[in-house]
């Protein structure tokens, strides 16, 4: 009898045993599982965050008219639903011509971040031909075009005009005539629009300028370090003589300003102002942006060495200067005469003179390094090395 009762307390003992191994064993199992799941959420939020940036990236890169956003697309904690779960989009400007994306990806309340930043640059299409002209126009004199060009309208070639390396395009029902040398491109389908431009920026600045005392500014024979720095004048601004003007920075008048004589400005200046701008003589800027809210005309053997020509209006070139960079006139007619040679891109609203010796060589290494402002970006560039997961 005692034997019996023994051999039961030892079989209890293993019963108890086996059973806390089974339910260790058990919870362990039940662990991993939980633990296994927990990891697949994790995975499949990072995947989820990752997609969502990449869905960014095409909103941004695709037209309204096709499904996106646009470049100028920007948001605050936008949820969009994905997979099992769904990412939460924030799109905001990280620094000039970049745009930071962040995406946090969420599936069974686990949660997981990625970052991209990428790159907002490019010029309108009109910037791919030498010259862009949104009506038609007469070339005569001696000019010489290389690289294709777009005219929207009748276009009349004179007798040694000469128009190489490209093609002239036109729209369906217009006419290119003379006999200047050219090769017909025909029609484009779609036909490259005329860029917009908003001059805000600028616009901000010269009201800006109103708000400082009345009074012109003259700088002659002198050396002015801007430092990244704005100079506000409510009125006219004349550079002159030996003068030297080191940038980054700008000299913004609510009046006229103009630029002659031996002057130099290096290192990226900008040259903003309300009414006519005009350089002249003996100038050289590298890398300078100019601004006119009415016209800009730039003449003798000035030398702009890539930079931006911007005009809310008209745009005169004449004489022997060497420009090269873009060429815009918004509005008003844009007047060519005697030996200008330019390099890069000259896109205009109206052409009223276009003669002389003119040469337009159609350049995008002439083309600034940073997009001027204004203009809405054409590609999206994905920034090496700026990728973050967490």
């Amino acid at each position: 009898m005692k034997k019996n009762k023994g051999n039961l307390i030892v079989s209890f003992i293993m019963v108890v045993a086996l059973s806390i191994t089974v339910f260790a064993f058990l919870s362990y199992i039940g662990i991993r599982l939980r633990e296994s799941g927990i990891r697949v959420s994790e995975i499949e939020s990072f995947y989820v965050a990752d997609a969502g940036v990449n869905k960014a990236i095409w909103y941004l890169g695709t037209p309204t008219g096709s499904g996106g956003k646009g470049f100028s697309w920007r948001v605050s904690s936008s949820y969009e639903a994905f997979g099992w779960g769904g990412f939460l989009l924030t799109v905001r400007d990280y620094a000039a011509n970049e745009v930071q994306i962040i995406s946090t990806g969420e599936v069974g309340g686990i949660m997981k971040t990625v970052s991209q930043v990428v790159g907002v640059g490019g010029l309108p299409e009109a910037f791919d031909y030498a010259i862009y002209c949104n009506s038609g126009a007469d070339y005569s004199g001696a000019v010489n075009v290389q690289g294709d060009v777009y005219m929207n309208g009748n276009t009349k070639f004179g007798a040694d005009c000469s128009f190489t390396g490209g093609y002239v395009y036109h729209p369906a029902g217009t006419s290119l005539t003379g006999d200047g040398s050219w090769t017909d491109g025909g029609a484009m389908n779609p036909a490259p629009g005329f860029p917009v431009f908003d001059s805000s920026y600028y616009d901000n600045l010269i009201t800006a300028a109103k708000s400082v005392p009345v009074g012109s500014q003259t700088y002659s024979g002198t050396t002015l370090n801007l430092n990244g720095s704005t100079i506000y004048v409510n009125g006219d601004v004349k550079i002159s003589g030996n003068t030297t003007i080191n940038g980054p920075g700008a000299i913004v008048a609510t009046g006229k300003i103009d630029q002659s004589g031996n002057t130099y400005s290096s290192s990226s200046p900008m040259f903003i102002s309300g009414h006519a701008l005009s350089v002249s003589g003996n100038t050289y800027t590298s890398g300078a942006t100019y601004y006119s809210a009415t016209e800009i005309d730039v003449s003798g053997d000035t030398r702009v060495d890539v930079g931006s020509v911007l005009s809310k209006g008209k745009v005169k070139l004449t004489g022997n200067l060497n420009l090269s960079g873009i060429i815009f006139a918004d509005t008003g007619a844009t007047v060519v005469l005697g030996n200008p040679v330019i390099r890069g891109a000259l896109v205009a609203s109206k052409i009223d003179k276009f003669s002389g010796n003119a040469n337009v060589v159609f350049d995008e290494s002439k083309f600034p390094s940073n997009m001027p402002t204004g203009f809405t970006a054409s590609t999206l560039t994905v920034k090496k090395g700026s990728w973050k997961g967490n």
